[in-house]
């Protein structure tokens, strides 16, 4: 698995544990987000949050990666496109 589809999976994952508190809390709090993070411990509700950083930190990292890979190639090409004056 490359590591902008982890990065993607995390994304996603994140979110969707969100979306399995707040339907977890969905009665008492009423679509109210600042009840729901107050009926929330901040340790459960910050994986979620850890975890879409993670495959944030995942994509960039994949992005920088690619970067330094091609420079040369993506020079080259900038080079090559120039005329002489």
């Amino acid at each position: 698995m490359k590591i902008y589809n982890l990065g993607i999976l995390l994304i996603a994952l994140g979110g969707f544990e969100k979306i399995i508190i707040f339907i977890s809390l969905a009665e008492t709090v009423h679509h109210d987000y600042q009840a729901l993070k107050n009926l929330t411990p901040s340790i459960i509700w910050s994986i979620p949050n850890y975890t879409i950083l993670t495959g944030i930190v995942l994509i960039l990292i994949n992005v920088i990666l690619f970067l330094i890979r091609n420079i040369n190639k993506i020079n080259s090409k900038f080079n090559s496109d120039r005329t002489p004056l």
